[in-house]
């Protein structure tokens, strides 16, 4: 049986520590040297266990700033020894399934977004509805009915 790496071992070991409490999602994390002294493990070992981390978006490193604890929505846990239906993983999670206000419907569009897009003028394109938000387009800067999403280039 293959033995797990350093770095992985002090991932699992920073995620117990996060499971206790000991660090608070937003929150920056302790220096790496002070990490490196509190683990017991060198440099290397914990930048590897860092950049492991941060691949699975538990950590994000500011440049100038630090390594910070992303605050994540609850994390939902798969375990692959018991089946188990989407609805039970989200619910075991603690998170509510709801039904989306947003829908979406294929319609053509002007010859500009065509053209933008180079995409044949009798192409179809997605266009989303929202049934309970009010927004300004950040493109056009133009206030969004209550049942429109602006598409790209254009409001509707």
């Amino acid at each position: 049986m293959k033995q797990k790496s350093s770095a992985l071992c002090v991932k699992e070991t920073f995620l117990s520590l996060y499971d206790a409490g000991e660090f608070e999602p937003g929150n920056k994390i302790p220096s790496e040297t002070q990490m490196v002294q509190r683990l017991g493990v060198s440099r290397v070992t914990w930048r590897k266990a860092v950049d492991l981390l941060q691949r699975d978006g538990i950590l994000v490193s500011k440049h100038g700033s630090g390594t910070y604890l992303v605050e994540t929505p609850p994390r939902i846990i798969n375990d692959l020894a018991q089946l188990q239906s989407i609805s039970a993983i989200i619910t075991n999670a603690g998170i509510q399934e709801r039904k989306s206000n947003i829908t979406c419907t294929l319609r053509p569009v002007s010859k500009e977004i065509s053209q933008f897009f180079e995409a044949d003028a009798n192409e179809l394109f997605c266009h989303g509805t929202c049934a309970s938000c009010r927004s300004w387009c950040d493109l056009c800067q133009r206030q969004l009915s209550p049942t429109k999403i602006c598409l790209h280039l254009g409001c509707e």
